[in-house]
């Protein structure tokens, strides 16, 4: 059945498709960064919705600064493959989805590191296209989706990507989902139109219940012309030559503030 096509490397059919987040929805971020902190001597304190200022030493119990936040997030993706691990029944739920809809990972994290995420999630079983990238997720997720007639979903942890992707593709249904309860408190309350989530089974629910419904609205009469490729993604260079289910897109630089949304979400600004 025709489909469209990321450099040839990310294949879309004409079926609905659900993009993910990964850190902190697909793969757990809070607990495993945690344990990394304290393996250099340092604690994360549940006390705002932000990492920077929450990092103490625990030898001097002072916040670590900025530039020092940075380097343990750089080094924590750097080893990822030894601490981080699925959501809670994250692999049997997309496994199920993937039979009625095409699943794609859209990372914010550094792209330097997709070559050791794409190792860890198909260790894990999560073989699904993985598209790493720290611009805006909205205009990302329209060009995969590409305006056709199939059920789009977007599912993230971070408020301010929510709102990108809904500012871009208006009928797509967003959830909201972060794993850690205990941050997930701190973060900020979703927009009208964006469905909070507890877990995947939640997720997956929510998920069939909007396909259901577009279907019987007639909206799965799909096209069968063939869609061209996609323009705005520009070739990137792969992270990894072998790791053909890997895209990385251009990147432009982060903020702290970045770092965080990429971590555990973000507060409104």
């Amino acid at each position: 059945m025709p489909g469209r096509s990321i450099d040839d490397r990310i294949q879309l059919r004409e079926r609905p498709l659900i993009v993910s987040d990964v850190d902190e929805v697909v793969l757990e971020f809070i607990n495993p960064f945690k344990a990394f902190l304290d393996s250099c001597g340092h604690v994360l304190l549940p006390r705002s919705f932000r990492l920077t200022g929450n990092i103490i030493d625990r030898a001097n119990e002072q916040p670590l600064a900025e530039a020092e936040v940075k380097a343990l997030l750089d080094s924590f993706y750097g080893t990822q493959d030894r601490w981080q691990t699925p959501a809670a029944q994250v692999v049997e739920t997309l496994a199920a989805l993937s039979k009625e809809a095409d699943i794609v990972f859209l990372t914010a994290m550094p792209p330097h590191h997709a070559a050791v995420r794409r190792a860890l999630l198909d260790r894990l079983g999560l073989p699904y296209p993985l598209l790493a990238s720290e611009e805006p997720k909205g205009p990302i997720v329209q060009n995969l989706h590409g305006g056709r007639p199939v059920p789009l979903v977007f599912v993230d942890d971070i408020l301010r990507n929510l709102q990108s992707v809904q500012h871009h593709t208006p009928s797509c249904l967003l959830i909201n989902l972060m794993v850690n309860a205990e941050f997930r408190a701190l973060a900020p309350k979703p927009d009208a139109g964006i469905r909070a989530v507890a877990d995947w089974p939640e997720a997956a629910a929510t998920i069939r219940a909007h396909f259901e419904g577009q279907f019987s609205a007639g909206s799965h009469q799909f096209k069968s012309n063939r869609i061209s490729g996609l323009p705005s993604l520009r070739r990137a260079t792969m992270s990894n030559p072998a790791a053909s289910k890997t895209v990385v897109a251009p990147t432009q630089r982060a903020t702290d503030l970045d770092c965080l949304a990429r971590s555990i979400g973000q507060a409104s600004r």
